[in-house]
């Protein structure tokens, strides 16, 4: 709140506020609410740095958001100043300049060789703001005292540093002034390798091997560059360096022992020494093994690892594990799963929903599908063995049909015999019938004629 207030009386353009807390002080986010509002709507943005391992992260980080700032965590104290520094650089936008200056002239630097700058140099009208580094020469400067223009050896190299611009945006005043296009050139120029006709000879180290550089754009074509080595114990050789580029030559020569070393490189055109070249060297241990250390990162490093520094070989093995833990804040995931059992409870009291029913019916209903499907299996396999039956009877049949068929004829011819010889038979009696009463009507018809002779000679006698 009292920063707030300063931040309100402040005539500054732009207003930021850094809160370094561990954010343990009981209140919740909606405490806030107000004071944040506030920050908003005077336009003053917030960051948090929440310190220590207990600290409200997820309070401080909300904070943050809404105060459209960023949210840092640290345990170390060495990191604050660098968040701090960090802060100031982003709550500046891209830290870039717009205003119109003319540049202080610091050095009399190679690159102003050839521009006047007795009767002064234009203005610029903005730049990049930065810092200069350790090993770099400053040529000019800003009114803020921030490097505009900047050169320094890197390596076998050079390098220059021009904050402002070349399109005219910020440098339209030295784009139409007379030395502008040599500023530029010299600029350009500065950062090209000239190796000249004296060459130049570079000697590194690349593990146990002298790696020689030698450099000459002047060199003949038909001249040959090899050269000779002596050490301090005594070792001696020679070399010969290849053409790797136009201008470069290049050679690696094997090294046995540690110390120093003179290297000797001759220029031969005809079987005749033109110019020799001359180096020394320093074979070193590996850089595992060298024994200048980085005190500052070593003690930033046994901080953060909460560890302690080792003076005797015997104390490595005396120190004793840590545990290490952490504190997991379960309160969210635990509140959302309460309020979910809490609603499936209040579903199973209100829909009177009972699981234990709900869990039979289902493995019942499983279990008839398993019975359904097997009476399936069952009728299809049995299916199947019908119709291998029913094939098998079919022959059957036909073969019964087929005996049935023959039984009938036989049967048919027998009865038809037999009727036969029946029919013969009543046709003999039906003979002996006829003959029999032929007889008869004879017999008849003579008894008849005899009593009608006898009635005849009755009537006569009357």
């Amino acid at each position: 709140q009292k920063g707030y207030e300063m931040q309100i009386e402040s005539s500054a353009k732009i207003k930021h506020t850094i809160l370094l807390t561990d954010g343990q002080d009981g209140y919740s986010f909606d405490n806030y609410a107000s004071l944040l509002q506030g920050f908003n709507d005077n336009n003053v943005t917030l960051s948090t740095v929440a310190v220590g391992e207990g600290a409200n992260s997820d309070l401080l980080a909300q904070l943050a958001s809404i105060g459209r700032g960023r949210s840092y965590y640290t345990d170390i104290y060495t990191d604050i100043p660098r968040i701090f520094a960090k802060e100031v650089l982003l709550s500046a936008g891209t830290y870039i300049i717009n205003e119109e200056f003319t540049p202080k002239i610091l050095s009399n630097h190679e690159i102003l060789s050839g521009v006047k700058t007795s009767d002064g140099i234009p203005s610029l009208l903005g730049y990049i703001g930065t810092s200069i580094k350790e090993n770099a020469v400053e040529i000019l400067s800003s009114s803020h005292d921030e490097p505009i223009l900047a050169a320094m050896q890197y390596g076998i190299g050079r390098t220059v540093s021009f904050t402002s611009d070349i399109n005219g945006q910020w440098s339209k005043n030295y784009l139409t002034w007379e030395y502008g296009p040599q500023l530029i050139k010299n600029m350009v120029y500065f950062t090209i390798p000239k190796y000249g006709e004296d060459g130049y000879l570079n000697i590194t180290q690349e593990g146990n091997e002298a790696k020689i550089e030698f450099y000459n754009d002047k060199i003949s074509k038909d001249a040959k560059v090899n050269g000779v080595f002596n050490g301090e114990n005594g070792e001696e050789g020679s070399f010969e360096l290849s053409q790797v580029e136009p201008g470069k030559f290049e050679a690696k020569v094997p090294l046995s022992s540690l110390g120093f070393y003179n290297f000797s490189v001759r220029e031969e055109e005809s079987g005749e020494v033109k110019n020799t070249y001359k180096g020394a060297f320093a074979l070193q241990y590996s850089d595992e093994y060298k024994f200048n250390t980085n005190a500052e990162k070593l003690d930033v490093i046994v901080k953060e690892t909460k560890g302690s520094f080792i003076n005797k070989p015997e104390e490595v093995f005396e120190g004793k594990l840590e545990r290490d833990y952490k504190k997991i804040n379960l309160t969210t995931p635990l509140l959302l799963i309460a309020i979910l059992l809490l609603m499936l409870d209040i579903a199973y009291r209100r829909l009177n929903f009972n699981l234990v029913s709900f869990l039979n019916k289902k493995k019942l209903k499983i279990k008839k599908d398993k019975k359904i499907k097997e009476k399936e299996v069952i009728k299809d396999s049995k299916n199947s063995i019908d119709e291998k039956t029913s094939k098998s009877n079919e022959v059957r049949a036909s073969k019964v049909i087929l005996e049935e068929k023959q039984a009938i004829r036989d049967k048919a011819k027998t009865e038809l015999t037999e009727e036969i010889k029946k029919e013969a038979k009543k046709e003999k009696s039906n003979k002996k019938s006829n003959k029999a009463s032929k007889n008869e009507e004879k017999k008849s018809s003579s008894i008849d004629t005899s009593a009608l002779l006898k009635k005849k000679s009755d009537r006569k006698k009357i």
